[in-house]
């Protein structure tokens, strides 16, 4: 019975050690990821903010590696609130002349880059320059830099414009095919998002609000273009 006691009171000693091991290892993480945080920039005369989009624009610090041990990957990664609140602050700040765009590579999505363009519209209030450059410029590249009062392209380089569109996949027939049971309960016409694994084609409902979704992003995109072609 003693032997008993000895390793019950043995193992609760040695996950209270391991406890405090990982609780003391957490820490010092927290503590290196604070101490390599933001640094206060020195801005000189004549600078030009330089939008790099070769980084990925994202809404929220959630949408990062969640692994403690990928620090060196942090600064891969860009919130669009503190984009948008660097480029506000670059219109009040004297010692900013400009700001280049480089467009190539550019990973955000439609709304983030709408906030991006939306924010260097209001710095061109200040009278300063935005000039873009690109390499191979996709559709999404070209609509955020034609917000510049000039756009070089590289002469080797190219331009891709293919307008927008959506695909469906379908599951139906592979289910079946396998064996699988597929149970759904749905209410209403246009819930959708269970569609794949009851039909083998796309539903007038469907159809009607994808193509209303993307006529409406392209009907947004087309008339910024426009007024600042104007």
């Amino acid at each position: 019975m003693k032997s008993f006691f000895k390793n019950v009171l043995a193992n609760i000693v040695a996950i209270v050690i391991l406890c405090f091991v990982f609780f003391f290892f957490f820490i010092i993480m927290i503590a290196v990821s604070s101490m390599s945080g933001e640094k206060s920039v020195d801005v000189k005369k004549n600078s030009v903010l330089t939008i790099n989009l070769k980084t990925s624009i994202i809404d929220s610090p959630t949408e990062e590696q969640q692994s403690i041990f990928n620090i060196k990957d942090k600064n891969q990664n860009i919130l669009i609130y503190d984009a948008v609140e660097a480029i506000h602050k670059a219109k009040e700040d004297d010692n900013i002349k400009g700001i280049s765009i480089e467009t190539d590579h550019i990973s955000a999505g439609t709304t983030q880059i709408d906030d991006l363009r939306n924010a260097i519209e209001d710095f061109k209030k200040s009278g300063k320059f935005v000039y873009a450059y690109g390499n191979a410029v996709s559709q999404a590249s070209y609509y955020l830099g034609s917000v510049a009062d000039q756009y070089y392209l590289n002469p080797s380089g190219g331009i891709e414009l293919k307008g927008l569109a959506t695909e469906v996949t379908f599951f139906k027939d592979f289910a079946e095919k396998y064996g699988i049971g597929i149970e759904v309960i749905r209410h209403g016409k246009f819930k959708s998002a269970v569609e794949p694994f009851l039909r083998n084609d796309i539903s007038p409902e469907n159809q009607e609000q994808l193509s209303t979704l993307l006529n409406d992003i392209w009907g947004n995109t087309h008339l910024k273009w426009q007024l600042q072609e104007k």
